[in-house]
């Protein structure tokens, strides 16, 4: 009995043929050790950036106001002027489509620039500054008209333009007068009920008595 597992012992051995040796692995480079450390620091950085999503690539969290409303610039003040005179306050954001400074300019019904602006800063830090700095001040010298500027508040349902500074929201075009609250619903008004129409009923016939 010892034979034939001795016999077949080797045979499997045969068949399976010899183990391959282990890779004795010799010293580690500290080049190369350094190259793997600063590739996995890399990695982690760019996963930290990708859960920070609820911020741009400026470190600004999505949502946060950059932006200031102006009133009382010249009519015929050019987007150059405008850019020297509120990059005073912090810099301006870019525009991504046209790669200029993000200052839109409201015009009147005649689509001539009336004097109102929303300028885009980069950083809310710059809205403090620029009131600071520009609100009262003379959009050229030795004019006597001066710019207002303050912090732009937005309305629900109206993003093209930020109501002015003390204005009441006011609902869209062909919506009801008057402000509005969150959802966008007239304050106050609330939804038409229906009128009852008048119920045509039988009249209850009274049951005769039996003395």
């Amino acid at each position: 009995v010892v034979e034939e597992r001795i016999a077949k012992f080797f045979h499997t051995a045969q068949q399976e043929g010899p183990k391959p040796k282990k890779r004795e692995e010799g010293p580690i480079d500290p080049a190369t050790a350094a190259a793997a450390v600063a590739e996995q620091q890399e990695k982690k950085k760019k996963n930290k950036k990708a859960k920070k999503s609820n911020t741009d690539a400026f470190g600004v969290p999505k949502g946060a106001n950059t932006s200031v409303f102006a009133q009382g610039i010249p009519i015929d003040a050019t987007l150059d002027e405008m850019t020297t005179f509120f990059k005073k306050g912090g810099i301006l954001r870019i525009d991504e489509e046209t790669g200029k400074p993000k200052i839109k300019m409201y015009n009147d019904a005649s689509g001539k620039f009336k004097g109102e602006a929303l300028v885009s800063y980069l950083m809310p830090a710059s809205i403090q500054q620029a009131k600071l700095l520009l609100d009262g001040a003379p959009f050229r010298l030795g004019q006597p008209a001066v710019v207002s500027v303050q912090e732009a508040t937005f309305t629900p349902k109206q993003h093209n333009k930020p109501a002015a500074p003390g204005a009441p929201a006011t609902a869209a075009p062909g919506a009801p007068a008057g402000p509005i609250d969150a959802s966008g619903t007239p304050a106050g008004a609330g939804a038409a009920k229906p009128e009852k129409a008048p119920q045509k009923g039988k009249k209850k016939q009274k049951k005769p008595k039996f003395d």
